[in-house]
């Protein structure tokens, strides 16, 4: 018996690759790829067309009439910390050396339906481990200007050779409290939020995407052995965190919040489970008005 004839194909053969825009909604003529390996279905980056009816008695109880309005592009990239792509996803989230995001076009490869990205931002990341699991994912919130078709994309076009193949784990993390380090913590959140604002429609496209005032919290879980995370609600303490990532292959990550003040601390007791508290903590800025600090390292 035959099978489906046409471009049908599993998941493996789907291909991704991000660079930085020099202006907005435009790909360089000469751009400097980077592949970024896609874990599991983790991108669900697509463009949407609401149409325009007017809620008018025009065609009477029908709607005889539906209009292109514009179209929207937005969805999710996740992705394990490759120590060469966490670069790329932290300067997407945080901005280079400017501390302005910056935009950024996309190629997707699949057999289907190859399509490129223009002008994509980011609205959120999130960099996050699971109880009981040891990798850390980062998953990062777009939008973006366009989509189109992209014909000419092949499978041959994403190089992968480059990339460390073993990604950042939470087994190599180091974490820390007010500079000590801790070692009862099972998982933890950390969520980048960057406010973009969209301009208006212009075209069918958006016109822009501004990003704004950028918020930054931290959820901690551990096992609930101290009214250490209750304390620093009731006095409204200041603490700091920080992680660092270690690699086999000698690369680092390291993320810091100088400054954090307690929010709320939820005390979870499952019967026949161990207690645990989750503390969650919003990031204010230091004196030289730094609300996070990151740095990834790669080895020569």
């Amino acid at each position: 018996m035959t099978g489906p004839a046409g471009n049908w194909h599993r998941a493996w053969r789907r291909h991704l690759r991000i660079c930085r825009e020099e202006a907005w909604g435009q790909c360089p003529a000469d751009p400097a790829w980077q592949a970024v390996p896609l874990f599991g279905d983790g991108c669900t980056l697509r463009a949407s067309n609401p149409h325009f009816s007017p809620e008018t008695l025009f065609g009477g109880f029908r709607r005889s009439l539906h209009l292109s309005h514009v179209q929207l592009v937005e969805g999710e990239l996740v992705a394990l910390p490759w120590p060469e792509v966490t670069l790329l996803l932290m300067e997407m989230a945080l901005g280079d050396e400017t501390g302005v995001p910056r935009s950024y076009c996309a190629d997707l490869y699949t057999p289907a339906d190859p399509r490129r990205w223009l002008g994509l931002m980011v609205e959120r990341l999130d960099i996050s481990v699971r109880q009981g699991e040891r990798d850390v994912l980062a998953r990062l919130g777009l939008k973006g200007e366009a989509e189109e078709p992209n014909p000419a994309l092949s499978e041959s076009d994403f190089d992968y050779s480059a990339i460390t193949p073993v990604p950042f784990t939470f087994d190599r993390a180091t974490l820390s409290v007010d500079g000590t380090a801790i070692t009862d913590a099972e998982a933890f959140a950390l969520r980048l939020e960057n406010d973009l604002s969209e301009g208006p429609n212009r075209l069918g496209r958006v016109a822009f995407l501004l990003p704004g005032k950028r918020a930054v919290s931290l959820e901690l879980q551990g096992l609930d052995d101290s009214g250490a995370a209750n304390e620093a609600v009731r006095q409204d303490l200041t603490l700091s965190f920080g992680a660092v990532f270690t690699h086999p292959a000698g690369h680092t990550f390291s993320i810091e919040l100088p400054v954090l003040h307690a929010q709320s601390n939820r005390e979870d007791a499952p019967p026949g489970e161990l207690a645990r508290t989750v503390l969650r903590l919003d990031a204010a800025t230091d004196e030289q008005g730094r609300e996070i600090t990151w740095s990834v390292q790669l080895s020569s």
